[in-house]
C-alpha cells in the first residue's frame, strides 16, 4: 500500500500515545500575524497544508490487532474555526486549548483556530505529540502563511518513524503495544487521571537588546543560549520555590532532524535530555551553564539517538506499566523546549509574523514547569505551562540574565 496512505508508528510514538491516555499530551504553539489576509485564502491555506503533509488527513487505527499506524481518511479536513480578537486574554484562549484534548481515532491529528481580523490574525495550532514535535508546528505556520501569500508549497512527503529510519521492526512495536492496550487497560489509565488545576500560562518577551547581550555573552562564555536558560532557571527555581534542598531535575526536548536528515516533514522527531543541577551547582553560573551545553551535546548523536530508542523499544514491549515508568522517567521539575531562532524569514509579502508563543504543553499531574523558548524578529520569547506555577519564575530569568549578560 502507497505510503501516502498508511504509515505505521514506532516506539516513541507508542510511548506518547499511551501516556495521552492517563495525561492528555497535545501541544500548542500559536503566531501573531500583522497585515491583510482573507478568511478564504487561509481556508485554501489549510488545504494546501494537508496537500503538503499527508499525516494531516490521518487518524489513528490498526491493522487485524497486530500492527497500529498513521491511517488516511478520505475528506478528513483539519478543522479551522474561525474567530475574532476579544478583549479576552489570548492566554485564556491558549488554557483553553490545552484542555480541549484531540481524540486520535476520530479527529484530524491538529486543529487550527484563526482569530482574523482585515489587518492582522492570530494563529492558534494544538497537535497531538505522538504525530508531531515542535519544529513540526513551525513548519506548519511557515507553510500556511507561504500559501496564504501565494506561494506554492513542496511536493507531498510523508517520513517514517525513528525506529524505521534506523531499521528497527515497528510492527512487533505494534503486536506489543496492541496487547498492552486493552479496552481494560485503557479504562484504568483514564480512570487515573488526577483532579488536578487546569494549567495555567504565563508568557515573558525579552527585548532585542537583552537578547542581543544574551547571544554575545552565551558566545563569549564559550556556552550556548540553551545552556545559559538552563541555568538561569536553576537560579529562579532555587530562588523561588521548595527545590533548595534537593537537585533539580531539567528535561530539554533534543530535535533528532539532523541526525535522520528529516528536514521539515510533520513527526515525532524529538527525544529528550536530563540535567541534574544541585544547589551548590549555581554558584558558578558561567561554568553551570558550560557545563549544561556539554551535557546537550553528549545527546545530540547518532549513537545517543540508538541507544535511547533502545532503551524506549524495551519499555514499550516490556510488561511494566508504562505511565508509571513516563511520571518516574520523565517527571521533571522544569522542561526547557527550546525551538532556537524562527528558521525563516518573517515575511511574507504583506504579512508579516509579529511574534510566536510556545510550545506549551501540559506538563503532567506534577508541579512541574514547562517553558518554552522561541526567537522571533530578534526577541527571544519564553512561556510558562503549570498546573502549579512557580509565581515570577519567569520574570525572575529575565532579571537574572540582565544582571549576568
Amino acid at each position: 500500500m502507497d505510503i501516502e496512505e498508511r504509515r505505521s508508528i514506532g516506539a516513541l510514538e507508542a510511548l506518547f500515545l499511551s501516556w495521552d491516555y492517563s495525561d492528555p499530551k497535545h501541544f500548542v504553539i500559536t503566531a501573531e500575524i500583522e497585515g491583510k489576509s482573507t478568511a478564504d485564502s487561509w481556508s485554501e491555506a489549510v488545504a494546501a497544508l494537508q496537500q503538503r503533509h499527508p499525516i494531516l488527513t490521518f487518524k489513528l487505527g490498526k491493522i487485524d490487532g497486530s500492527e497500529i499506524y498513521f491511517d488516511a481518511q478520505k475528506d478528513f479536513k483539519i478543522p479551522l474555526k474561525f474567530g475574532t480578537k476579544s478583549s479576552k486574554s489570548i492566554i485564556l484562549e491558549l488554557e483553553k486549548e490545552l484542555v480541549k484534548k484531540i481524540d486520535p481515532i476520530n479527529d484530524p491529528l491538529i486543529r487550527i483556530t484563526l482569530n482574523h481580523e482585515a489587518e492582522n490574525c492570530t494563529i492558534i495550532v494544538a497537535a497531538y505529540h505522538p504525530a508531531a514535535d515542535g519544529m513540526s508546528v513551525i513548519f506548519l505556520i511557515n507553510d500556511s502563511l507561504t500559501a496564504v501569500s501565494g506561494g506554492i508549497l513542496k511536493e507531498p512527503s510523508l517520513s517514517p518513524s525513528i525506529d524505521a529510519m534506523l531499521g528497527f521492526d515497528n510492527k512487533s512495536i505494534g503486536e506489543k503495544l496492541i496487547k498492552k492496550l486493552t479496552p481494560e487497560y485503557i479504562s484504568e489509565l483514564i480512570s487515573k487521571r488526577k483532579l488536578v488545576p487546569p494549567a495555567q500560562i504565563q508568557i515573558v518577551q525579552f527585548s532585542e537588546a537583552l537578547t542581543r547581550k544574551l547571544i554575545k555573552k552565551a558566545k563569549k562564555e564559550k556556552t550556548s543560549v540553551h545552556g545559559v536558560l538552563q541555568a538561569a532557571a536553576a537560579v529562579a527555581m532555587f530562588h523561588l520555590s521548595s527545590k533548595a534542598d534537593s537537585e533539580l531535575v531539567i528535561m530539554s526536548p533534543i530535535s533528532a532532524r539532523t541526525l535522520l536528515n528529516i528536514s521539515d516533514d510533520i513527526g515525532m522527531y524529538s527525544i529528550s535530555n536530563i540535567t541534574n543541577i544541585a544547589l551548590g551547582d549555581i554558584l558558578n553560573f558561567w561554568e553551570l551553564a558550560r557545563s549544561n551545553k556539554e551535557n546537550m551535546a553528549s545527546s545530540s548523536n547518532i549513537d545517543y539517538l540508538i541507544t535511547y530508542m533502545e532503551q524506549v523499544r524495551r519499555l514499550v514491549g516490556s510488561t511494566d506499566d508504562l505511565n508509571d515508568f513516563i511520571d518516574q522517567s520523565l517527571g521533571f521539575d522544569v522542561m526547557l523546549s527550546n525551538l532556537g531562532r524562527y528558521p525563516f524569514p518573517s515575511n511574507y509579502g504583506l504579512l508579516n509574523i509579529k511574534t510566536i508563543y510556545g510550545p506549551m504543553i501540559m506538563p503532567g499531574a506534577g508541579k512541574g514547569q514547562a517553558l518554552g523558548v522561541i526567537t522571533v524578529n530578534g526577541k527571544l520569547t519564553l512561556t510558562n505551562t503549570s498546573r502549579y506555577p512557580v509565581v515570577g519564575l519567569l520574570l525572575c530569568m529575565e532579571k537574572y540574565i540582565g544582571e549576568v549578560c
